[in-house]
């Protein structure tokens, strides 16, 4: 009996602790159970996810502009941009401090411009001027780290155990001595490298720290080591160093004379003492200019004597048509070709009577760009996006009412006027008023769409108009004579200076100021509140000739060139900030061919690529 009694008290303990370890695993199962409720693809990133080989300086947001410093734009690169930035953490006296690293651009050196290298190669270059500040690297140490000085030795910087993160390479701390100068070096065990910081000035941003790489001094390069030499009471170790910061600091020394960088290429390979980078980790690439599109504007030289202007209007029309001559025009330099004017102004009499001054067979322009001072004194008026139209006068039935224009890009257009001699013609979607003078035929015409002709205009404008082009540039084709000195219409029209009321004639030159114009609002930046205004002067010649003597220059903004390619001494080429490439034909005997002048407009402003570039 008492042996069945043992068997069930035994059969009881086995039930027991069978129920017991089927609740532990049941636990287990649930714990495991919530573990892997984790988002998989969220453990997933964070096992797998690395920062990018590359950062650009510029964005989407804020672009790298032409002759914009690489600081201005982006300044500091951290471990959020790189994972060769990451912080670092070393062990002292039984407490764990951070390094932080961090990569840092100046905002008044490095940026990408259009010249003549050292080696007389014409183009757009990532460009750092001789001894400008290419880059500082800034080791930070959280809260200062500590060490004990024994016989001059940093015994706590030297024994600790942990590498350093050097821009992509690692390293550990191979000797740190303070003797009145404090000398730190690194060693990079598996490539044999050793990087020696030395300063006696622990003043932030002293500048007679020295930087050696294996051994030999970098001389273009600086570094300054923050520390504090603090006195203790233990006579074993009587003093410390708390180290903060080490900020080094490389200046620009290039092979030959200044560092240019050709798209495609780095800064290493530029400079006399690639050394200077610290690790063959890392490099400045330069990549070249943004792919923007482009259109296509032409002062395009007709033999020795006459110009035409191509251009493409908003709505995707090209444009090719008589902008100036002096080919026997007994006048002299005028707007139009050997026999018809050009017209971009509406004329009116002192007495604000409407002048007809379109005749038959001349040209003129229809365009709604209005922009204050150019034709316009109304404040904060910028209007650009624009509809542009070039057409001629062709014929008119004055027993049918009926005139007829070429439009020189959609073909002819045919329009009738009534008993009041006034008619409407549609282009681009906009009404312009036409006006037939009942005597001689000649036209008066609503050239800018406002609704009136002349007579209502401001002192400024009185009814010029802009050229609207692919792109939302103007063109400003300068300021032209409607009357002459007696006030009377003229025959044909002349290039003036601007006059000062609509009615004035204005001074007669021998040349013709022909602007491109970027405003402002189409910046990245506000471009120091001003437009930008490229300017030539298409010139009078002796014997009939015309052409350009300068080519392009800036009246406005920055313009860098132009420069005379070295394989084709006829060809000069520029660029302007908004990023408009400029080419300059210039024949060697003019006096069979006038110089070209071809501009590649950019469908929005046109920046840099310049990156960073870690290799893995």
């Amino acid at each position: 009996m008492k042996k069945i009694l043992n068997i069930l008290f035994m059969l009881f303990l086995l039930l027991i602790l069978f129920g017991c370890t089927q609740k532990i695993g049941q636990a287990k199962s649930v714990n495991m159970g919530a573990t892997r409720t984790m988002p998989t693809i969220a453990r997933s990133m964070h096992a797998t996810t690395s920062l990018p080989e590359s950062v650009e300086f510029g964005s989407p947001s804020d672009i790298l502009e032409i002759d914009e410093y690489l600081g201005d734009v982006r300044p500091v690169f951290s471990k959020s941009n790189f994972d060769a930035l990451k912080s670092t953490t070393i062990e002292n006296m039984r407490k764990t401090k951070k390094i932080n690293q961090y990569l840092k651009f100046p905002t008044d050196s490095g940026k990408v411009i259009f010249d003549q290298d050292e080696r007389d190669i014409v183009g757009h270059f990532l460009y750092f001027a001789d001894g400008e500040k290419l880059f500082e690297y800034e080791l930070e140490f959280e809260k200062g780290f500590i060490s004990n000085v024994e016989s001059g030795l940093l015994r706590d910087l030297v024994f600790c155990k942990e590498d350093f993160t050097i821009l992509g390479e690692e390293f550990d701390v191979g000797r740190a001595i303070y003797k009145g100068t404090l000398s730190i070096t690194l060693r990079n065990k598996q490539k044999n490298k050793l990087i020696t910081f030395e300063d006696e000035d622990p003043t932030p941003g002293s500048t007679d720290g020295k930087v050696f790489v294996d051994g030999n001094l970098i001389e273009d390069a600086m570094v300054n080591i923050e520390y504090q030499v603090r006195k203790t009471y233990d006579r074993r170790y009587p003093l410390q160093i708390i180290l903060t910061k080490i900020t080094y600091t490389l200046y620009s020394d290039a092979i030959l004379g200044d560092v240019y960088v050709a798209p495609g290429h780095g800064v290493r390979g530029q400079l006399s003492e690639p050394e200077g980078m610290l690790t063959e980790k890392w490099d400045i690439i330069y990549e070249g200019l943004m792919d923007t599109g482009v259109n296509y504007i032409r002062y395009d030289a007709i033999g020795n004597s006459e110009y035409d202007l191509e251009f493409t209007n908003q709505e995707g029309i090209f444009y090719d048509h008589p902008l100036l001559s002096n080919r026997d025009t007994g006048f002299g330099l005028v707007y139009g070709d050997r026999n018809d004017d050009l017209w971009f102004t509406e004329c009116m009499y002192s007495n604000r009577d409407i002048a007809y001054n379109i005749g038959n067979g001349d040209y003129f322009i229809l365009s709604t760009c209005m922009a204050n001072p150019y034709n316009s004194n109304t404040p904060n008026i910028a209007n650009n996006n624009c509809y542009t139209h070039v057409l001629r006068f062709s014929n008119i039935d004055t027993i049918n009412k009926i005139i007829t224009f070429e439009d020189l890009g959609t073909g002819i257009r045919d329009i009738n006027y009534n008993t009041n001699n006034t008619g409407y013609l549609v282009a681009g979607g906009v009404t312009y008023i036409i006006k037939k003078d009942p005597i001689t035929n000649n036209l008066a015409i609503d050239l800018n769409g406002d609704g009136m002709i002349a007579s209502e205009l401001n002192n400024k404008g009185y009814g010029k108009v802009l050229i609207g082009q692919t792109g939302d540039g103007l063109i400003n084709l300068g300021w032209q004579a409607c009357f002459d000195t007696n006030n009377s219409i003229v025959n044909r029209t002349w290039p003036i200076t601007e006059p000062t009321t609509p009615h004035a004639v204005g001074g007669k030159t021998n040349h013709a100021s022909i602007n491109i114009i970027t405003l402002q609002k189409e910046f990245d930046e506000a471009n120091n509140g001003e437009d930008e205004i490229l300017n030539t002067d298409i010139i009078q010649r002796a014997n009939n000739k015309i052409g350009t003597d300068t080519g392009v220059t800036a009246r406005q903004g920055i313009f860098q060139g132009l420069f005379q390619l070295q394989n084709n001494r006829n060809i000069w080429q520029g660029l302007s900030k908004y990023g408009i490439f400029t080419e300059w034909y210039n024949p060697e005997n003019f006096t069979d061919q006038a110089e070209d002048l071809t501009f590649e407009y950019p469908l929005s402003q046109r920046g840099a690529h310049v990156f960073v570039e870690f290799k893995t």
